[in-house]
């Protein structure tokens, strides 16, 4: 028996797929009749190839919350951890008549997400906003990857456009007026973050075993993300960043004061605290950066600043983005373009003047002339 549409109109206009299965008739509801016609096209299809399963019903809460389970084990902590308040709101979302959550997922139509879309998405930043409806598409692709959707109903709503945000870092000058403001203790660290462009969490989980002094390098192996060490997210963040011989200097001073005055490192840490435990981001922020930044007289910037600051000092003596890249463990050369592209601006316009400098010379009266060349050698 190939499936029908029939239309009621309880509560409302209502197209119901109805089709036999393991010898009962199935109904499926849908508010709108194309969704009904895909619905009944694919009904069709599968059971002509054999392999048709029947969709369970299940409400977007609780597929939401299936979502969010799976991904406490695929994802980072820090990144599951921005799920959940996305989830939350998506869940209780206004949907006319109901909350979000409580609509079967069957019943949510294109038409209808794309309304809901917009409501879920009034009052809040174009990228938290991209961030809830890319969400929002991952939890019904789910459901269709687990049969209980046919199709994605978010899968043509927009996201809005988000625009690039402005890079916040500290001159030279700022560097080093900072950095004589920090406390002797944590100095290390500050020179640390200026001086190499690595993230918070790689210094933080920066192991002893993973320094070379002799060298002048360090490796990156692992980060510290809460309370948990974990290799870095991306092959290009795992890298060797070489150090200047002044930071080197300070790091062996480092390393002798700590052996002193701690009386115990399990982590083998390079940055602790003063119990030789793991130092928390937010205390690094709010009791080392911040207070320097006043003791300095600069603006508050945020810790990351203090890597984009690194990146502005190579741009400005003149390193290409591929070395760029390759010292900040980005994951490819245009990534580091994309960020710090318009701060080549100044780089790319004396690289034309160095080539009219190889090409020109001035005339008598001034202008520009293509310099002569000897043709015997």
């Amino acid at each position: 028996m190939t499936a029908v549409i029939k239309r009621q109109r309880k509560k409302g206009a209502v197209y119901c797929v109805v089709y036999q299965h393991q010898g009962k008739q199935i109904w499926e509801t849908f508010a709108l009749r194309r969704d009904a016609l895909l619905r009944k096209a694919e009904v069709d299809h599968k059971k002509g190839r054999g392999d048709f399963v029947r969709q369970p019903d299940i409400t977007f809460g609780e597929l939401a919350e299936k979502w969010i389970s799976a991904k406490e084990g695929q994802v980072r902590p820090k990144v599951y951890a921005t799920y959940e308040p996305h989830v939350e709101k998506l869940i209780a979302a206004d949907a006319g008549r109901r909350k979000l959550g409580d609509y079967r997922v069957k019943d949510l139509g294109r038409e209808m997400v794309e309304r809901l879309a917009a409501e879920i998405t009034k009052g809040v930043a174009p990228a938290t906003a991209s961030r809830r409806l890319t969400i929002l598409r991952s939890i019904f692709q789910k459901g269709i990857e687990w049969d209980y959707l046919s199709r994605n109903p978010a899968e043509f709503v927009k996201r809005p456009r988000c625009e690039k945000a402005n890079i916040d870092f500290l001159e030279p000058d700022e560097i080093r007026r900072l950095i004589a403001a920090t406390d002797g203790r944590h100095r290390c660290l500050m020179m640390f973050a200026c001086f190499t462009g690595c993230r918070q969490s790689e210094i933080l989980g920066l192991r002893w075993q993973d320094v070379d002094l002799a060298g002048h390098r360090v490796f990156i192996r692992q980060v510290l993300q809460g309370n948990q060490f974990l290799p870095p997210k991306t092959e290009n963040s795992r890298r060797t960043v070489d150090l200047p011989t002044a930071l080197v200097d300070e790091l062996g001073q480092h390393q002798v004061r700590q052996a002193i005055e701690l009386g115990q490192n399990p982590h083998d840490l390079v940055f602790t605290s003063q119990r030789g435990t793991p130092l928390a981001s937010r205390n690094v922020t709010q009791r080392v950066l911040e207070p320097a930044l006043k003791r300095a007289e600069l603006r508050k910037v945020s810790f990351h600043s203090l890597r984009h600051s690194y990146v502005s000092m190579l741009i400005n003596q003149g390193e290409n983005v591929k070395t760029i890249q390759a010292l900040v463990g980005h994951a490819s050369a245009r990534m580091t373009w994309d960020i710090y592209g318009h701060l080549f601006e100044g780089e790319t316009r004396r690289a034309v003047e160095r080539l009219q400098t190889s090409f020109f010379e001035m005339d008598r009266a001034g202008l520009p002339q293509l310099r002569e060349v000897s043709l015997n050698g």
